[in-house]
């Protein structure tokens, strides 16, 4: 189960795993199945049936990023198969959180500067600690780590790194599929780009159909009892990609003293991180890499 983190090439991997013939992955981008409360009381065999084409496979792959973010999502995996094997990413929290601030700006859901960031850090308004647990909170892997170690056993705890996962996907992959007991030598297509960064046509169209996505969101309810499944996804992602265009935005830069007030408030955090994975994360701590 890849649990995380957000923003940390969660996808790619996803699909770069789906490419070995023993594996088999939901056709969702996520499973919601854990952290769907509508989901979850169907109960596992109706989840799995309508999300996975391979249920005869030899390892079935599944993918949440912000299961790391409740204990009781990790509770309930942990209820659901404690032998498990967890896959954690992580990624520079600084770089993760602008990320993270990008896409919802991008997509119309914020649309203030970025030196909110630091802003919320002490801020007590009920709208800023939403935006801390969303952009900064979900970078505390610390804190994180110690509540996946709660419910599994430290040797099915597995992480790796961004950096790792960008810079050379096969020998990443090649480890997760030792760690899953299947053929290592499967070659993976690490050069294809998945959820590559472009321009939205409108933001207010992005919204709805972000909204749409949503498990709990009556509509896809309605919708899901009057086509297949697999249509729906289809024709929901087909009207989302009419809102996209086929050119990249201009990337909005954090700047330098941003950038060093989010260090320092992930500092202690990030030296607790190394301690615990027993890993050299300094490069965490430069406002230039």
């Amino acid at each position: 189960m890849i649990i995380g983190a957000q923003k940390a090439g969660t996808t790619s991997l996803k699909n770069y795993l789906a490419e070995h013939p023993d594996i088999g992955v939901h056709i969702t981008e996520e499973l919601a199945y854990f952290q769907s409360e509508n989901e979850y009381s169907k109960g596992f065999d109706t989840s799995f049936k309508r999300s996975y084409l391979k249920q005869n496979a030899k390892v079935i792959v599944a993918k949440n990023a912000g299961l790391y973010e409740r204990e009781l999502y990790l509770s309930r995996l942990s209820g659901h198969n404690k032998d498990c094997k967890i896959v954690f990413i992580i990624r520079n929290p600084v770089d993760r959180a602008f990320s993270s601030y990008l896409m919802e700006k991008r997509e119309g859901f914020i649309d203030f500067d970025s030196k909110k960031l630091v802003d919320i850090i002490s801020s007590d308004d009920p709208y800023d600690k939403n935006y801390f647990r969303k952009f900064l909170g979900l970078g505390l892997y610390s804190i994180h780590l110690q509540n996946i170690l709660a419910h599994f056993p430290k040797e099915n705890v597995h992480i790796f790194t961004f950096e790792e996962l960008k810079s050379d996907a096969q020998q990443v992959c090649s480890k997760i599929f030792e760690i899953l007991n299947i053929d290592p030598t499967i070659y993976i297509n690490a050069n294809k780009v998945y959820n590559k960064r472009k321009h939205i046509r409108s933001k207010r169209l992005a919204r709805i159909l972000n909204r749409l996505k949503q498990e709990e969101n009556p509509l896809k309810r309605v919708s899901k009892k009057i086509i297949p499944y697999r249509w729906f996804l289809k024709l929901s992602k087909r009207i989302q990609s009419i809102n996209y265009t086929k050119e990249e935005t201009q990337r909005e830069v954090l700047s330098d003293d941003v950038r060093m007030q989010l260090i320092e408030f992930y500092k202690p955090y990030n030296l607790k991180l190394s301690k615990m994975i027993g890993r050299e994360l300094s490069d965490w701590n430069k406002v230039r890499n």
